[in-house]
């Protein structure tokens, strides 16, 4: 290696252990040392190695992802015996959930062809909502709307769930939400956030009482130090805090958007957040967060019917399906305000509605809900451009698609 490439990565060590300090103590400080200054690291990514999509007609999609090109292959279209309408895997990449009816469904993930084997159902009453686990993959929650949040018990070799217990809540459709400590849950159905504690042995909760939720269950979303917990619903945002105890505290309420969708607080420097509608929707809302706290900094026009923006890892770029127009808009994101700025769309297909964005930076997927087909597309690491790598036929419409990762390996990027 020449005398510039050596120099080039020692700087490059320098700045990552300067912003490893920085993250400890001082967020400002790791903004501007990763806005500014171009440097050469190994960091841990997770590489994408299946990928799973909920379809229309009963079955659950399964691909392979090729971790050089991010073409995806089907494995397998797996029915489940209900219409899922939600799916989530397992941090670990074993296992995978999905509800629809009045059913769960559970299966283990074959880890060498990524087939979805079957471990069985659970019957959950009526309309249950999307599950949630726990950050340690050991139970399972969802809210039931006859009115009770539901848990289990996951079998850590099948992958098959136990009923723990139910638990009242109100009579109502909502969403649970499990803290990042995973010792806590809430829940939303119109009539108040329900608080619990969950045992960490046995997974059963315990209620710390509600609090108002404006009286509609909107979607909840909590930041990535766990101390802030976001409700969106129509016309308002309203931001709590969350106490040492798991309770939550009203702190503010700020302006929103008609149907929205969860607010997105995925920018790695934690001072962004962006708020779209997911029925009619024609703009996106931006703002700054500082403790917590939300200031409105502008909206910005996005496509017809806007569904949900996602930012890829890097902070640089966010993309946003637009299910009316059958495009994805694409935005670069100023590193000091936050503002989006345009540049431009590419045609997706029928009906897309969130895209999901690799862990590596490199490759965004976009299922067309109408359109029975997956899309991949590379992400320009300089522009951010999308550019149409192929289309992937479905055996029905795919509403999502979740991606399962080897576990976290170095590889060497280049950061600027």
């Amino acid at each position: 290696m020449n005398l510039i490439g050596r120099m080039r990565k020692i700087c490059g060590l320098l700045i990552l252990l300067l912003s490893s300090c920085a993250r400890q103590f001082d967020d400002n400080t790791d903004f501007l040392t990763r806005s500014i200054v171009a440097y050469d690291v190994f960091r841990l990514i997770d590489i994408p190695r299946f990928a799973y999509a909920p379809l229309s007609g009963g079955n659950i999609g399964g691909f392979s992802v090729n971790r050089v090109t991010g073409q995806i292959t089907l494995v397998g279209t797996y029915s489940t015996g209900i219409s899922p309408s939600a799916l989530v895997t397992d941090t670990q990449g074993k296992f995978a959930y999905a509800t629809g009816g009045t059913t769960l469904y559970a299966a283990s993930i074959d880890q060498t062809t990524g087939a979805l084997v079957s471990a069985g159902t659970q019957a959950t009453g009526a309309a249950p909502s999307a599950p949630r686990m726990d950050p340690y993959n050991r139970f399972v929650y969802l809210i039931s709307g006859a009115g009770s949040v539901t848990g289990y018990a996951i079998n850590q070799t099948s992958g098959a769930t136990t009923l723990i217990g139910s638990w009242p809540s109100a009579v109502g459709y909502g969403k649970p939400l499990v803290h990042t400590s995973g010792r806590y849950l809430y829940a939303n159905t119109g009539s108040g956030i329900y608080m619990y504690s969950i045992d960490q042995t046995s997974g059963a909760l315990t209620s710390l009482g509600s609090i108002s939720d404006g009286g509609i269950a909107g979607q909840m979303e909590l930041d990535s130090t766990g101390k802030y917990l976001y409700h969106t619903y129509p016309g308002s945002v309203t931001v709590f805090s969350v106490n040492s105890d798991g309770t939550l505290s009203n702190i503010q309420t700020v302006a929103g958007l008609a149907a929205p969708s969860s607010l997105n607080l995925e920018h790695p420097f934690k001072r962004f957040a962006y708020l779209t509608s997911l029925t009619g929707g024609t703009t996106v809302m931006m703002y700054q967060v500082s403790n917590g706290a939300l200031s409105l900094l502008g909206s910005v026009a996005g496509g017809t019917n806007t569904g949900a923006i996602r930012i890829e890892p890097s902070g640089r770029f966010a993309y946003l399906c637009n299910q009316g127009s059958g495009d994805v808009t694409q935005y670069s994101i100023d590193q000091f305000t936050g503002l989006l700025y345009s540049f431009g769309s590419v045609v997706s297909g029928s009906g897309p509605i969130i895209a999901s964005p690799d862990p590596t930076g490199r490759f965004l997927y976009s299922p067309n809900a109408t359109g029975a087909s997956i899309n991949q597309y590379s992400i320009d690491p300089f522009s951010g451009q999308l550019r149409l790598i192929q289309n992937t036929p479905t055996s029905g419409n795919p509403s999502y698609v979740g991606l399962v990762s080897y576990p976290a390996s170095a590889i060497y990027q280049y950061y600027y």
